[in-house]
């Protein structure tokens, strides 16, 4: 009851009301992990945050929680928790990820040094092409672009594959690591992209703007921009950039 009350609650906006109703839903153990999940949203508006931190901590640990509430958990804590990253690391939530779900959460920690290497550690025994990228993307937000590189392959095969997330990730990877931006390998992925339909979202966006600015395709980046500012209207949440 106290659940349903909640639900009801909150398509009315009645934020005390729904507030009220998930405490009595958490203290009988109703539909635990969403109830905290949705009070820590609650709190998260209140400057007294130990109750949010509390329920965070509880949502990113729980075995029944989702991907998706993992993820939205994990970037709420970081925001109301210093130790954020000692729970994601010890979180049995977390640990028993594998493949894709794994990559996913792996990508949300991807906020700083220090969390890029909690997503190196997540990430390095699983061998799988998501997996393979994720990890070099980590590498890369670690700033170690020799194993970047070592875990994206060789130049050559890049040259000839046609999985653009490595083969711009490898060209970043070469620039961050020589200094110098290595023009063929970003003009691969400007071809790549002409060979076939590709996503309107900003961050890809960004990256062909990128791209198109290194082989000095001026047109296309400006044109690429506009595109990229287009697909971020109406955008609340943070939007990773290249």
């Amino acid at each position: 009851m106290a659940w349903s009350s909640a639900q009801v609650y909150s398509q009315i906006g009645n934020l005390e009301g729904e507030r009220a109703s998930l405490d009595i839903a958490i203290q009988r153990g109703v539909h635990e992990t969403r109830a905290r999940r949705r009070r820590a949203l609650i709190l998260g508006r209140d400057p007294d945050r130990k109750l949010a931190q509390e329920d965070l901590r509880a949502v990113v640990s729980s075995v029944e929680a989702g991907v998706p509430e993992l993820v939205s958990s994990i970037l709420q804590l970081r925001d109301v928790d210093e130790n954020w990253l000692d729970t994601v690391a010890t979180s049995p939530a977390v640990n028993k990820l594998k493949d894709h779900e794994l990559v996913r959460v792996a990508r949300a920690l991807l906020v700083d040094r220090v969390g890029a290497g909690l997503s190196i550690e997540l990430l390095k025994e699983y061998k799988t092409t998501w997996s393979r990228s994720a990890l070099a993307l980590a590498k890369i937000s670690f700033g170690d672009y020799a194993e970047a590189k070592r875990v994206l392959g060789r130049k050559e095969d890049i040259l000839v594959s046609d999985n653009i997330q490595d083969v711009f990730n490898y060209a970043c990877v070469e620039w961050g690591d020589s200094g110098t931006a290595p023009v063929e390998v970003f003009s691969h992925v400007t071809a790549l992209v002409e060979r076939r339909p590709f996503l309107n979202e900003a961050n890809f966006l960004q990256c062909l703007a990128l791209s198109s600015y290194v082989i000095g395709n001026f047109d296309a980046t400006n044109s690429f921009l506009a595109d990229a500012r287009k697909a971020l209207e109406g955008v609340r949440s943070t939007v990773f950039s290249c």
